[in-house]
């Protein structure tokens, strides 16, 4: 009887380190898909939909596209 007791006391133990585990890697995970789709684009693109209430289409994504590369290649660098 008492082993049994204690098998659930260290099951239960267990149990909860392993939910502890899972939510720190799970919102580490989470934190570098954020950061991936901050770097592909994809956040800006989303805002830019939603700020002219348009639908996600190919034109759509190479209005975007174009528009970011005009803005970011024709400031002039010096030195």
């Amino acid at each position: 009887m008492v082993r049994g007791v204690v098998r659930g006391m260290v099951r239960g133990a267990v149990r909860g380190v392993l939910r502890g585990v899972k939510r720190r890697v799970g919102g580490i995970l989470a934190g570098i898909l954020e950061l991936l789709r901050e770097i592909a684009d994809e956040n800006a693109y989303a805002r830019h939909l939603a700020e002219h209430g348009a639908a996600h289409s190919g034109a759509e994504w190479r209005k975007f596209s174009d528009e970011r590369f005009r803005q970011k290649y024709q400031q002039v660098k010096c030195c």
